[in-house]
């Protein structure tokens, strides 16, 4: 492949990080929706007859096969496991908050709330709520790589491949999300009784596993 080709592969792979990004944002921001089952089942549609996918992307295929073969797929159940994982009110078996992953004591709020925090304002952005829902929460933190995604992007040229916004990337995965969402999905596979939220996870980590591999 020739070093054109290549540029152009990766630019094509910068802007459709941008999508993947959001796409995980929004599946673990809220409760699952007929959007959002409407667009996992989209991926099985538009690839049935292609071999070409990431690794990554195979959880969500098989994911969006199933939910394709099955027409009685209860979303108020999947609400529910949503609720019994992430949010309580009883002991929470995955929690979606990175300072609790690295508290001893399991805690919110902490200096690592904070330095998420830095990091956000370092690139000009700020949780809107974040003095009601900290700003490690882990769709906080995937809208954060969202927003990075877009910048890189915007900014790239056919000279110049590096940015702040990429460095920021890669900081961020570093020191944040591959620190913590390992063990977050390792809690997923263990609580979840369905295969919705646990192929979601398989996919969100070979993802970030990916991504950091792929910024140069």
């Amino acid at each position: 492949m020739e070093k054109t080709e290549v540029f152009q592969s990766y630019k094509n792979y910068m802007k459709d990080r941008i999508n993947v990004y959001m796409f995980f944002r929004d599946v673990f921001f809220v409760k699952p929706s007929e959007d959002i089952l409407d667009k996992i089942k989209s991926i099985y549609l538009d690839n049935i007859n292609s071999e070409d996918i990431f690794n990554w992307e195979e959880p969500l295929f098989e994911l969006s096969k199933m939910l394709n073969q099955d027409n009685n797929i209860n979303l108020d159940e999947l609400k529910a496991e949503y609720t019994y994982l992430f949010v309580g009110p009883k002991q929470i078996p995955a929690p979606i908050f990175e300072s609790v992953y690295m508290s001893n004591k399991r805690m919110l709020f902490t200096d690592t709330t904070i330095n998420v925090r830095k990091d956000y304002q370092r690139s000009g952005i700020e949780v809107v709520r974040k003095n009601q829902i900290p700003d490690d929460h882990l769709a906080y933190e995937l809208e954060f790589m969202y927003y990075l995604a877009y910048k890189i992007e915007e900014n790239i040229t056919d000279e110049q491949l590096e940015s702040v916004f990429l460095k920021a990337s890669k900081s961020f995965l570093e020191n944040h999300l591959l620190k913590w969402v390992p063990q977050f999905c390792e809690n997923v596979q263990k609580h979840a009784e369905s295969e919705f939220y646990k192929k979601v996870c398989t996919s969100l980590i070979k993802f970030l596993q990916f991504d950091i591999e792929v910024l140069v």
